[in-house]
């Protein structure tokens, strides 16, 4: 947040985020959370870090969404909370953009056969009296699978309400198992 990154410092944070989506021992796995906002990145900045979340994983399946251990409940999954607000994109852009990425991102995950019955990108929407999303819990998701991401594009209601972009190509069919990312 407000760090002055721009498009060329996502390269070196997406090959991080994709490391550490392989890295499900250890300790380690992929971010929950990134807060992005207020620098830079542009259009082509928030491209390529959507890219590395839909590659972000290993032969055991996908890093996102996450899937979260609590000491006695049963793992639930959950996106990553993506905040890039402000990072330089015309108005026009942000319904462009997220469209674009959901496309790309289900291209990305189709060539990797990892299926998803549920849209890969959530936009977050607090203002307009909806059922919002929060870091915990999306109003998109079904007990096994989640959207790969939230994202918050601009100002602390989203990109234009609560919508969810991208449906997996699975659709009306419940996703494999997973296995369980600490």
């Amino acid at each position: 947040w407000r760090n002055r990154l721009g498009a060329d410092a996502m390269a070196p944070l997406s090959q991080l985020v994709e490391r550490l989506g392989d890295c499900a021992e250890g300790g380690y796995g992929p971010p929950q959370e990134l807060h992005l906002s207020d620098n830079q990145l542009g259009e082509e900045g928030i491209m390529t870090l959507l890219e590395s979340v839909a590659r972000a994983g290993s032969s055991r399946g996908p890093a996102y969404p996450i899937s979260v251990s609590q000491k006695g409940i049963a793992p639930v999954v959950r996106p990553l909370w993506l905040r890039v607000e402000n990072n330089g994109l015309p108005e026009r852009a942000y319904e462009t953009l997220v469209g674009q990425a959901a496309t790309r991102m289900q291209s990305i995950r189709q060539a990797r056969r990892w299926r998803s019955s549920v849209p890969l990108l959530c936009t977050h929407a607090r203002d307009r009296g909806e059922h919002p999303c929060s870091i915990w819990r999306c109003q998109q998701q079904s007990l096994d699978d989640a959207p790969v991401a939230h994202i918050m594009l601009r100002g602390y209601g989203g990109a234009s309400g609560s919508r969810c972009i991208g449906q997996g190509f699975a659709e009306g069919r419940r996703p494999a198992s997973r296995p369980a990312h600490p």
